[in-house]
């Protein structure tokens, strides 16, 4: 599998889904800058395990001339994204604005429903665990995931593996 670059958006979900220790492992990889301006502000107590990348000067630069020419964007964005291209990650946002530039650009994207599966099918969270983590983003007014998605993903893994809760 690629590797897998984190936006803050995701790491919110995680955390409100109460599955971020799922994500420290070494697929999962988060931007220095990311963290330290953003992430670490929103989530302060926060001990991330992630593979922390630091920036090239070029990325910074790349990063920059995006923003200067697109405004819908913050630097934060814009990084994520650059990074994913010039290194050949997937990344993982929920922001649609950051998705849609990102694949302007020939970036994949995935998804907070997209790492669900992921953590079912690598085995690092089981069924019922996940459909816990799709209540607690579904009970969290504060969450953009679609709620459509989420409880599409709840029926399906309450059928594939007969969870009762």
């Amino acid at each position: 599998m690629n590797s897998l670059l984190l936006d803050t958006n995701i790491i919110i979900d995680a955390v409100s889904a109460g599955i971020l220790g799922y994500l420290n492992c070494s697929n999962f990889s988060i931007s220095n800058l990311v963290l330290n301006g953003e992430v670490l502000k929103q989530i302060p107590n926060i001990i991330p395990a992630f593979n922390i990348i630091n920036e090239t000067s070029n990325e910074l630069i790349g990063a920059t001339k995006y923003i200067s020419n697109n405004k819908s964007i913050s630097l934060y964005d814009a990084i994520n994204a650059v990074i994913a291209k010039e290194r050949g990650m997937i990344l993982l946002t929920g922001d649609q604005q950051l998705i849609k530039f990102a694949r302007s650009i020939g970036v994949n994207c995935y998804g907070t429903i997209k790492v669900l599966e992921m953590l079912i099918d690598e085995e690092k969270i089981t069924p019922t665990e996940c459909i816990n983590a799709i209540d607690k983003l579904m009970s969290d007014s504060s969450r953009r995931v679609p709620h459509s998605l989420l409880k599409s993903l709840k029926e399906r893994l309450m059928s594939q593996y007969g969870c009762v809760l």
